[in-house]
């Protein structure tokens, strides 16, 4: 594929886009976090209690790097762990009030039930 001047335009906006929101960084949105547990915040919030298993999925990542970011996250009081109902043996994750306020504070003025789905 030839490289039109619109597909040039589109790769000097991406790479802007990419620095001015930060995803070269080893943290995001202002915190201390990495960019994947930024994302599990967000989605947890969305999506409501899940566990490991479906971060991996959902994140595309792999197991280890799910399990050591969780629990960071458990570490740090955004996520709490819970039983799960569907399954005996595994754990649900959940956000803390702490967790809340951390995801308040990355999407100021966005409504709860706009990510709710």
């Amino acid at each position: 594929m030839p490289d039109t001047p619109l597909i040039q335009q589109i790769r000097t906006a991406s790479r802007l886009m990419v620095r001015e929101l930060g995803f070269m960084s080893t943290t995001l949105a202002a915190t201390h976090y990495s960019p994947s547990a930024v994302h599990t915040l967000l989605e947890v919030s969305m999506r409501g209690e899940m566990t490991a298993a479906q971060l991996v999925t959902l994140l595309g990542l792999e197991k280890s790097s799910v399990s050591r970011m969780v629990s960071r996250l458990l570490a740090a009081g955004e996520l709490e762990e819970r039983p799960c109902a569907e399954d005996a043996r595994a754990k649900s994750l959940a956000l803390t009030a702490k967790g809340t306020i951390r995801w308040r504070k990355l999407t100021p003025g966005v409504p709860v039930r706009w990510w709710r789905r």
